[in-house]
C-alpha cells in the first residue's frame, strides 16, 4: 500500500512529512517543482533519472538525495518499469529545540547533497523506512516516538556519509551540453530574463532550437522552467521579508497582478497566503 504525505512529527509545531510510494508511473508524468522544506529522496528501484537544479542524476540503487527549501528538482521517467521511493520532508526548524551538536540536520548542506551509501547501510535504512511504513499504516497514533526514533537513526547514519564528503557530484551530465549550460545560467540569471527569446540570444542559438531541445531532454518546456526558477526565487525574498510588489519587480515580473498569477499556479497560493503561512 502506497503511503502519501504522512505527518510523522511528534510535535504540534512543525510537520514532518512521510511518503512510500511504488508504482508503474508515466512518462513524462512529473513536472518540475518545489518544497518549503528539505526532502530527503530515497530510490529503491525504477528505471529513473533526476534532476535537481542544474544536477542530472542517473540514478543507481542506494542513492540518496537531499535537496533543501525552494530547490527545483523532478523526476525523470525512462521506462514503464515499477518505481519504488521513499520522501521525508523535514523543515529547517523541526530540531531548532535541541542543541546544535545534537541537531539531526546540522551537518546537512544548503544546498543539495548526493549520497551514494553502501549496500549493508542502504539495507539498514531501507529496514527502518519499512518498519516505519508498517507502524503508520497500523496505527501512526500510538507508534508515533517508535515512527519518530527511526527517523532520527536514518538521519545519524545519513550524517556520517555527509561528514565523508559526499557533496553534490552528479554521475553524469545533462543529456545535451548546451542543456547544461542553460540550466546553470538560470540558477544564477532567472530574475534578469524574462522571455525564451532572451536566453537563446545570450547562447546564440534559435528561440525553436533551443525550446525544442529542451522540452525533449527535460521533459518540460523553457518557458515553464524559467517561470518556476523565478517563482524559487521569489520565495527566498518573501521569507526574508521582501514587500510583494518589489518581489515581483525583482524577479522580473512586469506588474504585481502577473506575479501573484503565476505564483498561484505555480504554488497553489498567493504570495500574501505563502508569507502569512511563514509567519504562521
Amino acid at each position: 500500500m502506497n503511503l502519501y504525505t504522512q505527518n510523522i512529527s511528534v510535535s504540534s509545531s512543525h510537520e514532518i512529512l512521510f511518503s512510500h510510494v511504488r508504482d508503474i508511473p508515466r512518462v513524462n508524468g512529473h513536472d518540475f517543482h518545489l518544497h518549503d522544506f528539505m526532502e530527503i529522496f530515497i530510490y529503491v528501484e525504477g528505471d529513473v533519472d533526476f534532476i535537481v537544479n542544474q544536477n542530472y542524476i542517473d540514478l543507481h540503487r542506494g542513492d540518496i538525495i537531499l535537496a533543501n527549501e525552494n530547490i527545483l528538482h523532478k523526476a525523470v521517467v525512462k521506462g514503464t518499469a515499477w518505481y519504488e521511493r521513499f520522501y521525508i520532508g523535514i523543515p529547517q526548524n523541526a530540531f531548532s529545540h535541541m542543541d546544535q551538536s545534537a541537531n539531526p540536520l546540522a551537518c546537512f548542506s544548503r544546498g543539495v547533497c548526493v549520497i551514494s551509501i553502501g549496500e549493508n547501510d542502504f539495507r539498514n535504512i531501507l529496514s527502518l523506512l519499512r518498519k516505519m511504513a508498517d507502524l503508520i499504516e497500523t496505527d501512526l497514533h500510538s507508534n508515533a516516538y517508535t515512527v519518530y526514533g527511526y527517523l532520527l537513526q536514518i538521519l545519524s547514519i545519513l550524517n556520517r556519509k555527509t561528514t565523508i564528503g559526499s557533496n553534490g557530484t552528479p554521475r553524469r551530465d545533462s543529456p545535451h551540453e548546451l542543456i547544461s549550460r542553460v540550466l546553470a545560467f538560470l540558477e544564477n540569471s532567472a530574475t534578469q530574463v524574462n522571455s525564451v527569446a532572451e536566453i537563446a540570444e545570450h547562447f546564440h542559438v534559435s528561440a525553436s532550437y533551443l525550446s525544442s531541445l529542451f522540452s525533449q531532454d527535460m521533459d518540460v518546456t523553457l518557458k515553464r522552467y524559467l517561470m518556476i526558477c523565478k517563482i524559487s526565487k521569489s520565495k527566498i525574498m518573501l521569507s526574508q521579508g521582501e514587500s510583494v510588489s518589489n518581489t515581483g519587480l525583482a524577479c522580473g515580473f512586469c506588474t504585481t497582478s502577473h506575479f501573484i498569477s503565476v505564483f498561484r499556479e505555480v504554488t497553489g497560493m498567493t504570495p500574501n497566503a505563502y508569507r502569512r503561512s511563514l509567519m504562521g
